[in-house]
């Protein structure tokens, strides 16, 4: 699958604190096989599924996990991608999350999560707290459409 991700950037990051809050849990989890259980890891913290699986694919745990749970990636993660490209090829400036909510017709709360999501799996960059932060990595170190493919091929095993 995927190797770990360096895109964490700012100190006062939510997805920095996801990652650690991960991290934490998956190093106090008993380990079966030597693998962790993606349902006890998901199930004992806050943070919805997709975002515990790009938490896992940031610290390059994947081949650790035991992928025991379905795990569901929004349909709008790729609309969301899709709007931050299509406005910073068109402008040439970031848009804010307002424009990327309204450009697909969702909540800033979900593009939030959205973005975090993205950024922890290496699609975008953002810096929480920044006005027009948010922009696409010219080389991105996956498809979105290919993970998409392999976390559907985990949930049917």
């Amino acid at each position: 699958m995927y190797s770990g991700i360096s895109v964490l950037h700012d100190k006062k990051d939510i997805a920095k604190a996801y990652v650690g809050e991960v991290k934490a849990l998956y190093d106090s989890l008993p380990t079966e096989n030597g693998k962790v259980s993606f349902r006890a890891l998901s199930s004992k913290t806050k943070v919805v599924n997709h975002i515990v699986f790009a938490c896992i694919i940031h610290l390059g745990l994947q081949e650790q996990v035991v992928y025991d749970r379905a795990i569901h990636i929004p349909n709008h993660v790729p609309e969301t991608l899709a709007a931050v490209r299509k406005f910073h090829s068109q402008t040439g400036v970031s848009p804010t999350v307002r424009e990327v909510a309204i450009a697909i017709k969702r909540s800033t709360s979900t593009i939030h999560q959205d973005l975090i999501f993205l950024k922890l799996i290496g699609l975008v960059e953002y810096w929480s707290g920044m006005g027009r932060s948010i922009r696409p990595v010219e080389e991105p170190p996956v498809d979105l459409e290919e993970l998409i493919c392999s976390v559907n091929t985990l949930a049917e095993k």
